[in-house]
């Protein structure tokens, strides 16, 4: 069988990935790692097959950009609710514009009386046209895709944050699972959302059944297990290379 991974660019998520993916190695399936170009040097180190999708995410360049922001702003960091917006300036205040992108953005909310359906059709509009389409650039769902193409993998194991993995999938006929590295903040928000009858628009794109998979896999066995409507399974993930003396 052959098994196609796809990672966030981020060394915590590649290595959550890891180990399930040297058992099916071991067992005698053949594996691809694919992420973003600033990761292949150290899906390399990890012993697996590298395969480059799209352009460089530069993470650390865009977290130093937004603490820059964050701190332009003289915030707290405390999100606000839209009603506040305007007493901190309006669209054109950095504050402003800094707590109204974590507002839309906030993955973590659990209490039902905020768990409306405008609450969660704007949050899963704003990550699935900010966050999530920048994580699975144009650019990298062309190059996984056409990689699928020619490497035809039976199973495509993606990163809840790297929704090019199930595109690439559906693109030829695999099935696909996805591999929590952390909470399932998206499976948990998901349920309430579709259950309130969301699903259409950029919302809803990702999180239907190309967003949600056979079913999910979990890293670590002592992890929680946060609402998501699919089957859960465990694994514990890698620690890295060890360090020779």
């Amino acid at each position: 069988m052959r098994v196609l991974f796809t990672t966030h660019t981020a060394k915590s998520h590649l290595y959550a990935q890891v180990s399930l993916a040297w058992a099916l190695r071991a067992a005698g399936h053949e594996v691809h790692m694919a992420g973003q170009p600033d990761l292949a040097d150290d899906i390399t180190r990890t012993g697996l097959t590298a395969v480059t999708a799209g352009a460089a995410l530069d993470l650390a360049a865009q977290m130093e950009s937004y603490e820059q922001h964050e701190h332009d702003g003289s915030g707290d960091g405390t999100a606000q609710d839209p009603s506040a917006w305007e007493e901190s300036g309006g669209a054109d205040d950095h504050r402003a514009i800094a707590e109204r992108y974590e507002y839309w953005t906030d993955m973590t909310e659990i209490r039902p009386q905020k768990l409306s359906y405008e609450y969660m059709h704007g949050v899963f509009t704003a990550m699935a046209t900010q966050v999530f389409q920048q994580y699975s650039a144009p650019a990298m769902i062309d190059d996984l895709v056409r990689h699928a193409r020619w490497w035809r993998p039976d199973l495509v194991v993606w990163d809840p944050l790297t929704f090019a993995g199930p595109v690439a999938a559906r693109a030829v006929g695999a099935a696909h699972v996805r591999l929590l590295f952390g909470l399932d903040l998206i499976g948990r928000m998901r349920r309430p959302y579709l259950d309130a009858g969301g699903g259409g628009g950029a919302a809803g794109r990702g999180q239907g059944g190309a967003g949600a998979g056979l079913c999910t896999r979990q890293r670590c066995r002592s992890a929680p297990r946060a609402g998501s409507d699919r089957g859960i399974r465990a694994s514990r993930p890698w620690s890295g290379p060890r360090q020779r003396s």
